[in-house]
């Protein structure tokens, strides 16, 4: 895979900023990664979910996958955040995509990595991870973002389930 340093080195990705922010674009950067990388699967999937919990509020969980690829046995669900400064705020969000995709899959012993990355940063990190710290990681959110409500855990229990 092309590391994220890698990719912004070029001079290229001025063609395609943001200039309000000066943040390389989604869509730039999705074909730049996909015309130089032979690991990458896709790029904007769709994932969902149908959830039949009544204690849950949603007919479905779901969201869109920025790019995933597969390397050295491990597939990596990919999401990009031009903004964010910490990536804690999308970490729920991360995991619930590489969660969802293993429901949907549902292939023995497939692992699933999770990466959120911006132009200078990188996490790299299992879903399963929610599993232990979804209580902390929310609390954390909620320092950030007071509106931020407990339901991810909910989803996320359903998820692990």
């Amino acid at each position: 895979l092309i590391a994220p340093p890698k990719i912004f080195q070029t001079r290229l990705h001025y063609l395609a900023t943001d200039q309000k922010n000066k943040k390389i674009l989604h869509d730039f950067l999705q074909t730049y990664i996909r015309e130089r990388d032979d690991n990458i699967i896709v790029t904007e999937l769709l994932v969902w979910l149908r959830i039949n919990e009544p204690s849950i509020d949603a007919d479905y969980i779901y969201g869109h996958i920025d790019f995933s690829f597969y390397f050295n046995n491990t597939l990596y669900v990919c999401d990009y955040k031009p903004l964010d400064k910490n990536f804690l705020r999308s970490l729920p969000q991360v995991c619930l995509y590489g969660l969802i995709l293993e429901k949907m899959l549902n292939i023995p012993n497939l692992k699933i990595k999770c990466i959120t990355f911006n132009q200078e940063q990188s996490w790299e990190f299992s879903p399963s991870i929610l599993n232990t710290y979804v209580k902390e990681i929310i609390k954390k959110m909620q320092k950030f973002n007071p509106s931020v409500r407990m339901e991810w855990n909910q989803y996320i229990k359903f998820l692990l389930t």
